[in-house]
C-alpha cells in the first residue's frame, strides 16, 4: 500500500510541474519597453516621465500648469497637445503607451481671455461721478450759474 501511495504521489508530482511549465511558455524575455513622456509649457521642458509600456500614465501626468497672465489677457490651462498623434488630452484621458513611440511630447495649450475691457469696481464708480459731474455741468449751463 505505501508503494501505491508513493507511486500515486509521484504522479501527481510530475503533473504539477508539467501545468507549471505550460503556464509559463508564454512570458518573454524580452527587456521591458520603455517610453519617455515629455512635458512643455511655452516650449520649456516642464516634466520628464519614464513609464514601462503598457503601464497608465495617468499618476505620472503632471498637474495643470499655470501660465502667468498679463494686464490684457487672462490665461486658462485647457489641455496637453500630443505632438505624436496632434490630439488634446487632459490628465485623465492621456492613453497609455503601447512601447512602439519611444519618446512622446506634450505640450500645454492655453485659453486666451482678453480682460482689457473690464473695468473694476472702482473704475465703475469713477465713471459713475465723472456721469454726475457732466450732468451738473449741464445744469450749470442751462441755469447760468
Amino acid at each position: 500500500m505505501k508503494k501505491a501511495l508513493s507511486l500515486v504521489l509521484a504522479l501527481l508530482v510530475a503533473f504539477s510541474m508539467f501545468a507549471v511549465v505550460a503556464s509559463a511558455e508564454g512570458e518573454s524575455t524580452e527587456p521591458v519597453k520603455t517610453v519617455t513622456l515629455v512635458f512643455r509649457v511655452d516650449g520649456e521642458v516642464y516634466q520628464t516621465v519614464e513609464v514601462q509600456a503598457g503601464v497608465p500614465v495617468t499618476p505620472y501626468t503632471p498637474e495643470n500648469p499655470v501660465k502667468q497672465n498679463t494686464d490684457e489677457i487672462r490665461y486658462t490651462f485647457k489641455g496637453w497637445r500630443s505632438t505624436y498623434d496632434g490630439q488634446l488630452y487632459y490628465k485623465s484621458t492621456i492613453p497609455t503607451p503601447d512601447g512602439t513611440e519611444g519618446k512622446i511630447t506634450f505640450d500645454a495649450e492655453f485659453s486666451e481671455e482678453d480682460i482689457s475691457e473690464r473695468q473694476s469696481f472702482w473704475n465703475l464708480i469713477e465713471s459713475i461721478f465723472e456721469r454726475i459731474n457732466k450732468i451738473f455741468q449741464y445744469f450749470a449751463i442751462v441755469f447760468n450759474w
